[in-house]
């Protein structure tokens, strides 16, 4: 059997302190910012798909995203829109902070000519202060298969954003029109 010696390398310990000490720091922080101690600056949360205006991200319309923008955050998303379709994209914000925070939202390019998707628009705009709100916004594609783009700007609070799609030919939206989450902006109850 090997035998320790009762001399330690002081090298050894003190690289074994430096170790557990970061260890306990970072966990120490984790549990600061659960009990609500710390603040986590509004860059840090930022979270879900992103895309940029010169690289916008592929977007699934028969996805349900979720994610967090925060620190005036621009995102920019590009999805294939058929022929004699319509798209319909349902927004949930939520602001946990205490904050006034906001959200616009649009379908653009704006020089295509889309078809007007009534009672929704092609842009939305959501004020929210420590509360939940919902909106949507839709067009109709009456020309050629072409990529439509979203584009999320958020400023204030950090806002954690759900997007929900609705893509289906231009027939079946008579069916869906009298839908309740058509119509327009609500405030979500609670907290």
């Amino acid at each position: 059997m090997m035998e320790f010696k009762k001399r330690s390398n002081p090298i050894f310990k003190m690289g074994l302190i430096l170790i557990l000490s970061g260890l306990m720091m970072s966990s120490c922080r984790s549990l600061l910012i659960q009990m609500g101690l710390k603040q986590v600056p509004d860059l840090e949360l930022r979270a879900g798909l992103m895309g940029t205006q010169a690289h916008p991200a592929l977007l699934n319309p028969f996805k349900t995203y979720s994610m967090v923008l925060a620190a005036q955050d621009y995102r920019f998303f590009k999805v294939k829109f058929p022929a004699h379709w319509y798209w319909k994209v349902f927004v949930t914000v939520v602001n946990q902070k205490k904050r006034r925070g906001e959200l616009w939202i649009r379908i653009f390019p704006s020089r295509t000519h889309w078809g007007i998707l009534i009672p929704l628009r092609s842009e939305n705009e959501f004020e929210v202060s420590q509360e939940g709100t919902q909106g949507s916004v839709g067009v109709i594609n009456r020309g050629r298969t072409k990529t439509a783009y979203l584009e999320l700007k958020q400023s204030g609070a950090p806002l954690q954003v759900l997007l929900q799609s609705e893509m289906a030919p231009e027939t079946a939206l008579f069916k869906n029109l009298s839908s309740p989450q058509s119509l327009g902006n609500r405030i979500l109850i609670g907290k």
